[in-house]
């Protein structure tokens, strides 16, 4: 922003502009980038203006709306880079969008082994060249897709959590939980995990995301989790228990034919809040 206040003052001066004193430019500056969408905190303080010295000359001082005018140039050719900037963005943020959309239906429904980097522009509609642009390779996109998942299920249990009686807290739990790991979606999840065992690049990748959802789901790490289960070792270990049965369910639907649910699931889910629930009377 300096650049383009020294650029308006360079051409003030090229013109022969007379202000009585620095003091008057001043507003007139202020003014011009007020009526722009730059932030405030850019606009042109004192010490970027010009001294009295520098622009004495024999123009009369009314010539201040000159000023304002180069100013209102200076950003009215700024405004329309930061629309673009914007809409590229935009662009941008719906490409990825798009590439995350193909790669996961890709990994529900044929697997980590067959999403390959044709398949997901195949099924975008895209170039590999916009898939490279946009992503380093897979194992980042992959990393990418994994994280909307676990934001997808975190969604869905907070949602769960609203419907659910609060005086049953770890009950409730049991129910919520479900309903992120009972989703369709976590197949995504354990198609993605299983494959980072064996490729160290694509674990590079995932760390940052699979450490988020090891906090969240660790009540010695999380207090909103701890404060629903329990903080006593029994808890926990009541915690873990329900923990792995959904895991293990949605690992036996993920690989049932058709990813579908598998007739237990309702029992199993019903026997663990039967369970907690008896231990909060305890």
């Amino acid at each position: 922003m300096s650049a383009r206040v020294g650029h308006a003052t360079a051409v003030a001066r090229s013109r022969a502009i007379c202000f009585p004193s620095a003091s008057e430019i001043l507003p007139a500056t202020r003014a011009a980038f007020a009526s722009s969408e730059i932030a405030e905190e850019a606009w042109p303080t004192a010490p970027t203006l010009p001294s009295k010295t520098a622009l004495t000359c024999t123009i009369p001082a009314c010539k201040i709306h000159t000023l304002m005018y180069v100013c209102s140039m200076v950003v009215k050719t700024a405004t329309p880079r930061k629309r673009a900037r914007e809409r590229q963005a935009e662009r941008s943020a719906a490409m990825r969008a798009r590439l995350i959309a193909a790669a996961k239906a890709s990994l529900l429904d044929s697997g980590y082994g067959r999403t390959t980097a044709v398949e997901v522009c195949a099924r975008a509609g895209v170039t590999r060249g916009a898939l490279f642009h946009h992503f380093s390779g897979l194992s980042e996109l992959f990393a990418a897709t994994l994280e909307e998942v676990c934001d997808g299920i975190g969604k869905r249990s907070r949602e769960a959590a609203g419907r659910s009686n609060p005086r049953h807290a770890a009950a409730a739990y049991v129910e919520t939980a479900w309903a992120g790991f009972g989703h369709p979606d976590f197949k995504i999840v354990i198609e993605v995990w299983l494959a980072a065992r064996n490729d160290p690049s694509l674990r590079k990748e995932l760390d940052p995301v699979i450490e988020h959802f090891r906090r969240a789901a660790t009540p010695q790490l999380n207090v909103e989790l701890a404060a629903k289960i329990g903080r006593n070792p029994d808890d926990v270990a009541f915690y873990r228990l329900a923990l792995e049965a959904m895991i293990g369910m949605a690992l036996g639907r993920a690989v049932a034919p058709g990813s579908k649910p598998m007739g237990h699931e309702g029992d199993v889910i019903a026997l663990l809040k039967q369970l907690a629930r008896a231990r909060s009377k305890r």
